[in-house]
């Protein structure tokens, strides 16, 4: 299973991220109805005489991802200026 992050939608087109960093363009009707912008999306692929592709909020992994980055932007927030490193 894979991990894509909902970049951005424009005019029906949804941007995905996908965790090598490139970045894929899909129709946002095969999103699920209430992802947003930042949303992370688990990607299954079921293969069999057809092959179907389904996406799912990871509600968990999108928890801990704005955890990170809200701690990232705190410490920024609190660096002393000259301080090189990361504590304050």
């Amino acid at each position: 299973m894979e991990t894509m992050i909902l970049d951005s939608v424009t005019g029906g087109i949804a941007r995905l991220e996908r965790e090598d960093g490139t970045f894929l363009d899909l129709p946002r009707s095969w999103m699920p109805e209430n992802a947003r912008d930042g949303a992370v999306l688990s990607v299954s692929v079921e293969r069999g005489s057809t092959t179907a592709v389904r996406f799912s909020l990871d509600r968990e992994s999108e928890d801990l991802r704005r955890a990170a980055v809200q701690s990232k932007l705190d410490r920024l927030r609190t660096r002393r200026p000259g301080n090189k490193d990361d504590t304050p």
